[in-house]
């Protein structure tokens, strides 16, 4: 499924303008009215959201600048189990364009794997950080590849 890959890389400038909201909710909201379960949008949303702390905490690591790496590893780990991207986007990727581009082609890749691995989110409301990987662990999607992906 080519969208998830797609989807996944789309996700920070969506949520740059406020159009994630818009977007993912119809989405979702109508893939588990059908199916009883997301194979998209909270698959595309959890590599996204991966890739957004691991490349927040990574620039805390490389950088020297203390306030920098302060900034990084806050909202890295905000991130990763609060499942709050603003404050990583708006903080350390947009400072940086090369951070920015990183991530974007990160969550691609991310995507991709998730597509290719068959996760899917099988809980209405799943909080896309560690914290709520229990949420797409079912009998399409186990657990070795929930976890590859993180």
């Amino acid at each position: 499924m080519i969208a998830i890959p797609l989807l996944a890389m789309l996700w920070p400038i969506l949520t740059i303008f406020g159009l994630h909201g818009a977007v993912w909710q119809p989405l979702y909201l109508s893939a588990f009215t059908v199916f009883g379960f997301d194979p998209l949008c909270w698959v595309s949303y959890l590599a996204t959201h991966m890739t957004i702390g691991a490349v927040s905490i990574l620039s805390a690591v490389l950088t020297k600048d203390p306030e920098r790496r302060e900034i990084g590893l806050s909202t890295g780990l905000t991130m990763l189990l609060g499942n709050i991207s603003e404050p990583a986007i708006f903080g350390v990727l947009l400072a940086n364009r090369r951070l920015f581009a990183a991530q974007i082609c990160a969550a691609g890749v991310t995507g991709l794997y998730a597509a290719l691995a068959g996760i899917t989110n099988y809980v209405l409301w799943s909080p896309c950080s560690l914290l709520g990987l229990a949420g797409f662990i079912g009998p399409d999607s186990s657990l070795p590849a929930v976890l590859l992906l993180v």
